[in-house]
C-alpha cells in the first residue's frame, strides 16, 4: 500500500487579493496628505516612495494570507499577471518585505506565451486563468505520479 503525500497549493492573485481598490485609495490618500505630487507623466513615475512596487501590496491582505497558509501548511503559485513581470524570486522578496512567511513554490504558464496549453486544449483561441492553473495541476501530478 502506497501513502501519497497530500500538497495543498494557493494559486495566488495579487491584484485585488493582496490590494484592493480600498487599499490603493488609502494610499493616494497618504500619499496627498504627505504633500507628495502626483507621478510624473507619461512614466507614471512618483518622486517619492509612496508608489514603489512593495507599497502597493497591503500588509493587512499578507497577514490573513499567512494564516491561511499556516492553517492548511499550503504553499504558493503565482497565477497573477504580476508573474510576467517579476520571478518567483523576486516576488518572494518584494511579499517577504511586506510580511509574507510562506514559500513560492513556482508559477502557472503564460498562457499567452505557452503553446503547449492551447495545444493540450484543442487550439482554442483564447486561453484564460482557469486554463493556465488546470494545466499546472495535471504537468505536476503527472511529475507526482512518475
Amino acid at each position: 500500500m502506497t501513502l501519497e503525500t497530500i500538497m495543498h497549493v494557493i494559486f495566488l492573485d495579487v491584484d485585488g487579493v493582496l490590494n484592493s481598490a480600498a487599499y490603493l485609495r488609502k494610499l493616494n490618500d497618504q500619499h496627498r496628505r504627505l504633500g507628495h505630487t502626483d507621478p510624473v507623466w507619461p512614466k507614471h513615475e512618483a518622486t517619492c516612495e509612496c508608489y514603489r512596487l512593495e507599497c502597493l501590496i497591503d500588509r493587512d491582505a499578507v497577514a490573513r494570507l499567512n494564516r491561511l497558509v499556516a492553517e492548511t501548511g499550503a504553499k504558493i503559485v503565482v497565477s497573477s499577471p504580476w508573474r510576467k513581470f517579476l520571478n518567483p524570486p523576486e516576488l518572494q522578496r518584494v511579499l517577504a518585505s511586506r510580511g509574507l512567511v510562506a514559500e513560492i513554490i513556482g508559477e502557472t504558464p503564460d498562457g499567452c506565451n505557452a503553446p503547449e496549453i492551447r495545444e493540450s486544449l484543442g487550439h482554442i483561441d483564447r486561453v484564460f486563468r482557469g486554463h493556465e492553473i488546470d494545466f499546472w495541476l495535471r504537468q505536476h501530478l503527472k511529475s507526482r505520479a512518475s
